[in-house]
């Protein structure tokens, strides 16, 4: 018989640092001004699900590899019961695609653990 996998713990809430990076991340891609503007939408919107799988098919990226150091940080947190913190996701409507604004790592890494496993996030 196959073993299930096991549970992933999720914390309630991004931490701030995770909104912080996604403000980095996002002021690449448009003024910081607008970008912190942006992800501070996060803070209005619920914790929701979706799995792993589908995340990087709609963020068009590669899953990194299990090595990666910070994948590997991530999937060790699995293993130890620790809670991984809700990853920051934005649809951009304009090239029909999603951006993980923070946790690419953490969504690889639950996906190394299940592709199926669902993935604790806040979408805009």
């Amino acid at each position: 018989m196959e073993e299930m996998p096991k549970d992933i713990k999720w914390s309630m809430d991004p931490d701030t640092k995770d909104y912080e990076a996604g403000t980095t991340y996002m002021s690449l891609l448009m003024p910081r001004s607008v970008a912190a503007a942006t992800v501070g939408k996060f803070l209005d919107v619920e914790t929701t699900q979706y799995r792993a799988n589908d995340i990087l098919r709609a963020a068009q990226l590669p899953l990194l590899a299990q090595d990666d150091p910070h994948v590997a940080k991530d999937l060790k947190k699995i293993q130890e019961d620790i809670a991984l913190a809700p990853v920051l996701l934005a649809r951009d409507t304009m090239m029909l695609r999603l951006l993980i604004v923070d946790g690419y790592h953490r969504v690889c890494a639950v996906y190394h653990h299940d592709p199926n496993a669902e993935v604790h996030c806040k979408i805009i």
